[in-house]
């Protein structure tokens, strides 16, 4: 029987490339909204950001943090193959708790995807989409302000899940859902990693189009759209 949880993960930098990254937060939720499993993750390495702001990650929480291997064998213990992921991306959650399609799940579902908008007369968006961040997308479709201070970072997959519920039925007003993210595109507040290219010395991945171009502050990274133009 298929049933569907929604994951997310909080990294912490390693090191000061945009590419040095660790778990250091995962929360697991299912369709009724509880939490079945939360913890810290402290990394083996060393971390030079928590990248509070975004993550709501804290020193003193840290501390309390479970190792990778603990995290990752907890998660996988509530997942199987009739198991269909909600996520706002799936990229850094397959990544870093190291899963495997038709092993440890079934598959995902994107909400980033399901709320794109469509760029007709865009012509700097290169692959025609208009991506939101969840911060916008619980702003103004569920009526929720989360784009000010610093959240709880299992409230991320509490409200990946409303959206989810709210629109798993009513796959008839995604079009109307795009169109309202769209409409106050203006209004949204940008993320941490949309702000600058470093933050407490360490590269933020940020691309944009008055930064470099094509490439982040660490050169380690391009465009980001090229993960983008797979879907």
């Amino acid at each position: 029987m298929t049933k569907h949880v929604s994951i997310d993960v909080q990294l912490v930098a390693t090191g000061l490339n945009c590419t040095d990254r660790a778990l250091g937060y995962v929360c697991v939720v299912d369709e009724q909204e509880q939490i079945l499993y939360s913890s810290y993750v402290k990394p083996h390495t060393a971390i030079t950001s928590l990248f509070t702001p975004h993550s709501g990650i804290t020193n003193s929480e840290m501390e309390r943090g479970v190792t990778e291997e603990e995290a990752i064998l907890k998660v996988k213990a509530i997942l199987d193959t009739d198991t269909i992921i909600v996520a706002q991306g799936e990229r850094d959650l397959v990544k870093y708790l190291k899963l495997s399609k038709g092993q440890d799940y079934n598959d995902t579902i994107e909400l980033s995807h399901w709320f794109k908008h469509k760029n007709y007369d865009h012509k700097s968006c290169k692959y025609g989409y208009q991506f939101w961040t969840l911060e916008h997308e619980v702003r103004w479709l569920l009526g929720i302000d989360i784009q000010h201070g610093v959240q709880s970072p299992s409230d991320r997959a509490k409200y990946s899940m409303q959206l989810f519920n709210k629109y798993k039925n009513n796959q008839q007003e995604l079009p109307q859902a795009q169109q309202t993210c769209r409409d106050h595109q203006k209004d949204t507040v940008p993320k941490l990693f949309n702000k600058s290219p470093r933050f407490e010395g360490v590269c933020t991945g940020h691309i944009g189009s008055g930064y470099q171009g094509v490439s982040c502050d660490c050169g380690q990274q391009t465009r980001r759209n090229q993960y983008w133009a797979k879907k």
